[in-house]
């Protein structure tokens, strides 16, 4: 260990210790002994551990281990070696049961000669809790108690003699690494100057002041450090060197800054806030603190002390005051009471005052704490709307849109003729005195209820909600509802603007509903198209099947199923085509009565229901696709059917309307065919009305939710629309408009079910090998010459060789798209120029192609649906040659 000083005085014996005057004032018990564990000084904490009023003198000298009988042979063994040890330690040691120190920790520091040669050696123990706060007066309003502290002894050149535990807690050196050190290198560079002249001006003092110093850790953290302690003098009184006690203030001061922070903007806060703050003495009700902005509410100039003056002479009533006092000594709070008050100078003013009792340590109310809230403006507003009521009431009568003025029941206080119209007034005589909750159902008054503000000030909320009229009509009202409040009352209520929306919201649910459908119709488009392919390659080959069967009833029973089945699932993929993007329906000019004839007849073949069919003579003509609203009526029907299960019912009537310009149903004004079909059924909830035309919603165990939406949107593609109107328990009935035409319908031929024949040459083109084979095979037992092809330049190949051969092809069938090469609408331009009188028609599955609905357009002469029979290529092609021959 390095020798601690720079002369050579002897230190055979203790030098006296004039620096135990700050060890007599710190909260730890401090003591010396020499080598020969007997006691040379001691602090008076100490002293008061061993024997109450013991003094230096009566301990001087004593057997440390003699004040301590309790040891056993152990406990004296460890003690002695901590005690004897020749370096600063730290241990942990403690005896519960007999120990008169009540400490755990034991810090060690060896006082010894310039020549290693220890004469006497500091102890200090660490009691666990309880610590009392050193006596010295510090400038910290936080106790330095819970302050870590540590013992330092260094000479008045800086260089340190002693560091204790605590020291090693605090900057995190070692003992062996602070006896290397100065005191100056841990000291901030900023203060390193002053502490040193300072040490240097103490070695001719007699005393140190404490003071306030900032230290570096041994991490580089810099502490603020409160430094108190004494000079220490060798036996000849030559001050030598300085035992100096350092508390890490680090936290306390930060513990203050951040109080002082704190009050900074409480006082901030009381003094520029607008409202008034106070604090009330509860006992006498005089002003304990008030804020600038409550003495200038109540005219209290600076000059005048808050507690000369008295809460009750600021109330214009003393009732009110009374009620005040009552109120918060009963419930604890007042929470935005309006009250009339007055300033010192009794000019009256409106208040609200929120205020809180606040109790002391024996539970009782000390003080109240109020924030006041000047409102007498508002309050002059509220008398002055009250004054103007029947200034404006003239205006809200002749407002076009309706007026309603509830108060906080829903009672109907005040309502203008526009309402009163809405509300179908004349059925009820007036709705003055009514009650909201006779209009609307609970769910829809529970909307009212959570949109109405209630509150004056609260921004206006604007909502639907379902009312049923005085005429039994059911209507969506739009509300735009605010607070409105009575002068001199605290009754308030709910001023509205009510709307008429109905046909509004059925026109935004069909946008949103034709939304839906179109972006079902992308997927379901090319779903369609690849499933019809693979359908008209399972049905070719079943009506293939059938004709080399021959006789064979056992196998035709067979494919007649097989071909029933592919049929079903051909209406299915003819629902999904609905749904295509640009699905343009293929129309002809028809008349409705026998689609509808043949639809009844179809659909409801062995059902228990009866139907009764009023169809008008006179029907004005349509131009429809026959296939889609076929389907649309049969779907329609089905489901009245499956509605009445025991039986019952269908009505279906078809007559000419004509619908105007402005209506609900956002048609176009003009002439429709009106198609109704009502059932006897159970009804659908008013809940599912709004759902039933949405994709994939359905309330059947087996349905799939195509149904009813393919119905909407075969009925929007043909520019028509379609309603509900159900009753659970009654029954349900659908209206279809479809727009009429000037033109005649074609009168309808009857059906010939045999597959007609032909000759002639036939080119067939698809990329599906399956099709081509089917078709060649097909046609070939039909009579014709056919040639298959896989695309479009191969199809004007073979079609130039005919021409240059003399054998033309006096038709081509072409797939719509081919994949990789030259698709129908590519082919048909190049064919007409080799040909212009060439004969194609078109074939495809998929729907949403405008060339399947305007196909003239684009030089074909017919078009043929995917998947199809062999009937229908038949006769599609019949037809085609028989307008050639």
């Amino acid at each position: 260990m390095r020798k601690k000083t720079s002369d050579d005085r002897n230190f055979e014996n203790p030098p006296e210790v004039t620096g135990w005057e700050i060890l007599e004032h710190i909260s730890d018990p401090v003591f010396c002994i020499d080598s020969d564990m007997r006691l040379t000084r001691s602090n008076s904490r100490f002293r008061s551990l061993i024997a109450e009023g013991s003094n230096r003198t009566v301990l001087a000298g004593v057997n440390i281990f003699d004040i301590y009988p309790y040891l056993n042979a152990e406990d004296f063994e460890d003690y002695q070696t901590i005690f004897t040890s020749l370096k600063a330690v730290i241990t942990e040691k403690n005896d519960p049961q007999h120990s008169m120190f009540p400490f755990d920790k034991i810090s060690k520091i060896p006082l010894k000669t310039k020549n290693d040669i220890e004469i006497a050696t500091i102890l200090h123990l660490r009691p666990k809790t309880n610590t009392e706060s050193p006596s010295e007066k510090t400038p910290f309003s936080v106790s330095l108690q819970n302050a870590d502290n540590s013992i330092i002894i260094h000479d008045f050149i800086g260089t340190i003699i002693a560091w204790d535990h605590g020291a090693e807690k605090i900057y995190g050196w070692s003992e062996d690494e602070a006896l290397d050190k100065n005191i100056i290198e841990i000291t901030h560079e900023e203060e390193r100057e002053n502490y040193l002249k300072q040490i240097q001006r103490l070695k001719h003092s007699t005393n140190l002041n404490p003071f306030e110093i900032r230290r570096t850790t041994k991490s580089g953290k810099v502490l603020d450090i409160w430094v108190t302690g004494s000079i220490l003098k060798d036996e000849s009184n030559s001050p030598y060197a300085l035992a100096i006690t350092e508390y890490n203030i680090t936290d306390i001061k930060q513990t203050q800054n951040a109080l002082r922070e704190s009050e900074d903007k409480y006082n901030i806060l009381t003094k520029n806030i607008s409202a008034g703050i106070v604090r009330i003495d509860a006992k006498n009700n005089s002003f304990i603190e008030i804020n600038p902005a409550a003495r200038k509410m109540f005219q209290i100039d600076e000059k005048n002390s808050p507690d000369k003056v008295q809460l009750s002479l600021l109330f214009e009533r003393q009732s009110d005051f009374q009620k005040f006092v009552v109120n918060i000594r009963r419930f604890g709070y007042v929470n935005k009471a309006e009250y009339l008050l007055q300033t010192l100078d009794k000019r009256p003013f409106w208040c609200s005052v929120t205020a809180v009792a606040i109790k002391g340590k024996d539970k009782q109310i000390q003080y109240y704490d109020a924030i006041l809230e000047d409102i007498n403006d508002r309050k002059q507003a509220e008398k002055k709307l009250i004054e103007s009521e029947k200034r404006y009431r003239k205006l809200i009568e002749n407002l076009g849109e309706g007026v309603i003025v509830f108060d906080r029941n829903n009672n109907i206080l005040l309502a203008n003729s526009a309402a009163e119209k809405i509300f179908a007034k004349d059925q009820i005589s007036s709705l003055k005195k009514h009650n909201l909750s006779e209009f609307v159902d609970e769910k829809n008054l529970e909307i009212y209820k959570n949109n109405s503000a209630i509150h004056p000030g609260k921004p206006a909320n604007t909502f639907d909600i379902k009312i049923k009229t005085g005429k039994n009509l059911n209507k969506i009202i739009n509300m735009t509802c605010s607070a409105y409040h009575i002068s001199g009352k605290e009754i308030g209520g709910i001023l509205s603007i009510v709307r008429d929306v109905t046909n509004i919201r059925k026109m935004e649910e069909d946008i949103i509903k034709t939304t839906k459908l179109e972006s079902l119709g992308v997927l379901a488009g090319g779903i369609a198209h690849d499933f019809n392919n693979i359908l008209t390659i399972v049905m070719g080959n079943i009506t293939l099947a059938k004709m080399f069967a021959k006789d064979d009833k056992n196998i035709i029973k067979r494919l007649d199923k097989a071909e029933a089945a592919a049929s079903r699932a051909k209406e299915l993929t003819q629902q999904l085509l609905t749904f295509a993007k640009g699905g343009i329906p293929i129309k002809n000019l028809t008349s409705i009565k026998e689609l509808i004839e043949e639809s009844v007849n179809f659909s409801l073949i062995g059902s228990k229901v009866e139907y009764k069919l009023d169809i008008s003579n006179d029907l004005w003509a349509l131009e429809i696709d026959e296939g889609q609203i076929s389907q649309s009526i049969n779907n329609l029907l089905i489901n009245a059917t499956q509605a009445m299960p025991k039986g019952g019912s269908i009505y279906l009537n078809v007559c000419n309307t004509e619908v105007p310009e402005k209506n609900n149903m956002a048609l176009k004004g003009g002439n429709y065919v009106k198609i109704s079909i009502a059932d006897e059924g159970i009804g659908i909830p008013e809940e599912n009305l709004h759902k039933i035309f949405d994709p994939y919603f359905t309330t059947k165990e087996k349905g799939n939710g195509l149904g009813l939406a393919s119905v909407y949107s075969i009925i929007k593609k043909h520019g028509g629309t379609i309603t509900v109107e159900s009753t659970v328990g009654v029954g349900t009935k659908f209206d279809i408009y479809l727009p009429a035409t000037n033109e005649k319908a074609k009168i309808s031929k009857t059906h010939d079910k045999k597959i007609k024949t032909g000759k002639g040459n036939i080119i067939v083109m698809d990329d599906e090998d399956d099709i081509r084979e089917f078709a060649q095979i097909l046609l070939e037992k039909l009579g014709y010459h056919v040639v298959a092809t896989r695309d479009g330049m191969e199809t004007l190949s073979y079609y130039k060789k005919g021409m240059q051969k003399g054998t033309p092809y006096h038709a081509v069938i072409m797939d719509l798209t081919i994949r990789g090469g030259l698709g129908g609408v590519e082919t048909i331009e190049k064919l007409l120029k080799i040909d212009p009188k060439a004969k194609a028609i078109v074939a495809s599955g998929y729907a949403n192609n405008p060339v399947m609905s305007n196909y003239t357009k684009y030089g074909f002469k017919a078009i043929i649906k995917k998947p199809y029979k062999a009937k229908e290529l038949g006769d599609v092609l019949a037809k085609v040659l028989e307008k050639d021959e």
